[in-house]
């Protein structure tokens, strides 16, 4: 900790820069910091705490070391406004790195660590900056010039040593196993026996070029099972699309669905040819320098956006809390919690504690995923209604239109449905009997982009509203594309994939003005990728 006060009787008697000149200094310095909070812990968020820490404590002690050049008042003010500026973001950067690493059982002792090391910091500072300025005259060197080398130097020291020594998350640590890495994700399809704990997701990515060089990106996936299949049959098909002119998408999407035809046109065959109708839309909007959503026509340039990520029920009551007021300050718009549970209770406990820290008016919402029937999703609707939700979803098995209706009918809380389903007809099958108040699909899921908008077509013309499922950096730019509500999920999850993020302002995601779909693949996920296909002739 740099220990200025420490020096002023010495800058005065040096330089002339008195009591007055030091405390606009040090005005500076806070001015700075808070300008360059909200930025700094911006950039903190896209490059990662570890690089981000490592940044402030070398750029703070190269310009602390600096400030030993000094000549007066002026240079003196200079120096003290940019070392506010590296400052700014320190501390929410460090709060941020546990929160990564530390389940909330343990944050609180961590956070209380790290404040009495600030303390002690601050107490030992004075009696080490007494023997520096007792060297005076040393190599020609004030006292307080010796001060300010060294424990700038210091600093820059410490933050190369972070900067190998830190991972910024738990997958980056090569100490760990990538069974310790993994902290298996629970819904109440997990409770309820029917499904493994999730903890991978398989994708599938198209690169699609021409001849003229133009590229595009799509990408389908998979969780728990199915990743292999959907790779073997995109291979299988491929060669379909050599040679054709890539803006006749859905002559393509016919193309290729009738080539897998004998595996059935829904389900893993139209999930594989996703990736191919996603990469190809992304390069006929890439060719007409237009972000996705303006080729299709933008009825917004935001969209209304909720988090899922922090509210699974493998997480304790008091972490999916804690995720609530993380995702508060990043500007989510509103909260998704699973319930589900064997238990209601135990859920009717969970809503009551979110929606207590969220107070009355904030959007809120709740994922069942298919885990009541009929009988116990008429009593609990009726019970959730108190906490004025803004939808329930998929409180029955996905395929139970009639079901659906009727509950959608009884109830005042809006129904929302469809993520699982995997064709255009299964989500008529929905809408055309007034199963759900909000349509969920998928582009993945459902084959693409282009079956997606006969989806938003449907839903549009019954007045229905749209909330896609997953996937928001494709969704974004559809449901920017559609004239009723609607709503984007927000999952961080994919974000170690992309270069690009997507950016949150007052509880809505912003539509990139990055032509086509707005993303590049990182090189993490090229070093993740396990198989790769070149098609290059039919």
């Amino acid at each position: 900790m740099e220990r200025v006060e420490d020096a002023q009787t010495h800058l005065q008697a040096d330089l002339g820069i008195g009591a007055a000149a030091y405390g606009f200094g040090a005005g500076l310095f806070f001015v700075a910091y808070t300008i360059f909070e909200v930025p700094s812990n911006a950039l903190m968020e896209r490059f990662g705490p570890r690089i981000w820490l490592s940044r402030i404590c070398v750029s703070w002690g190269l310009i602390s070391a600096a400030t030993m050049l000094v000549q007066g008042p002026a240079s003196f003010y200079v120096l003290r406004f940019l070392l506010g500026v590296a400052e700014a973001g320190f501390v929410p950067a460090v709060l941020y790195y546990l929160t990564k690493w530390l389940p909330n059982s343990h944050r609180g002792r961590a956070n209380a660590r790290y404040a009495v090391g600030a303390l002690l910091a601050f107490s030992l500072s004075g009696p080490l900056s007494g023997p520096l300025l007792g060297l005076e005259g040393t190599l020609g060197l004030h006292g307080w010039q010796w001060m300010f080398l060294v424990e700038g130097l210091t600093s820059v020291a410490v933050g190369v040593f972070a900067f190998f020594w830190l991972d910024s998350k738990v997958s980056d640590a090569k100490w760990l196993s990538d069974e310790e890495k993994t902290a298996p994700i629970s819904d109440a399809k997990v409770l309820t026996g029917r499904q493994k704990p999730l903890t991978e997701i398989a994708f599938l990515f198209a690169e699609i070029g021409t001849e003229s060089g133009a590229e595009g990106i799509g990408f389908g996936y998979s969780k728990r099972a199915g990743g292999p299949g959907m790779y073997a049959h995109a291979q299988e098909i491929a060669s379909e699309l050599i040679g054709e002119d890539p803006s006749d998408i859905g002559r393509l999407w016919n193309k290729l669905v009738w080539a897998g035809a004998s595996m059935g046109r829904t389900g893993l065959t139209t999930q594989a040819m996703a990736a191919f109708d996603i990469a190809l839309w992304d390069l006929k909007a890439k060719r007409a320098n237009l972000p996705l959503a303006k080729l299709l026509g933008a009825h917004r340039d935001s969209v209304s956006c909720y988090n899922t990520s922090g509210g699974y029920l493998s997480m304790p009551i008091e972490q999916v809390l804690d995720n609530v007021s993380l995702s508060l300050s990043r500007g989510i718009g509103g909260i998704k919690i699973k319930v589900g549970q064997p238990d209601t209770r135990e859920d009717l406990r969970r809503v009551e504690a979110v929606r207590g820290r969220l107070g009355d008016a904030f959007p809120m919402m709740v994922d069942a995923n298919q885990q009541w029937d009929r009988a116990t999703a008429q009593r609990i609707g009726r019970t959730l209604e108190r906490f004025d939700l803004t939808w329930i979803e998929e409180p029955l098995d996905c395929y139970d239109a009639e079901g659906h209706a009727r509950l959608a009918a009884t109830l005042d809380t809006p129904i929302a449905t469809g993520e699982m389903l995997t064709s255009v007809d299964e989500h008529w099958n929905l809408i055309r009997q007034d199963a759900s108040d909000f349509v969920q699909p998928d582009a993945p899921r459902v084959g693409g982009i282009t079956p997606f908008l006969r989806i938003m077509a449907l839903a549009d013309h019954r007045k229905l509203s749209l909330a896609p499922h997953f996937a928001m950096e494709i969704h974004l730019h559809l449901a920017a594309a559609y004239p009723g509500t609607t709503w984007v999920e927000h999952f961080e999850w994919l974000e170690p994939l992309f270069h690009e993020r997507l950016e949150l302002r007052d509880g809505r995601m912003i539509v990139p003005n990055r032509p086509g779909l707005g993303f590049s693949l990182t090189e993490q996920a090229r070093a993740w990728t396990s198989d790769t296909a070149t098609i290059t002739s039919a």
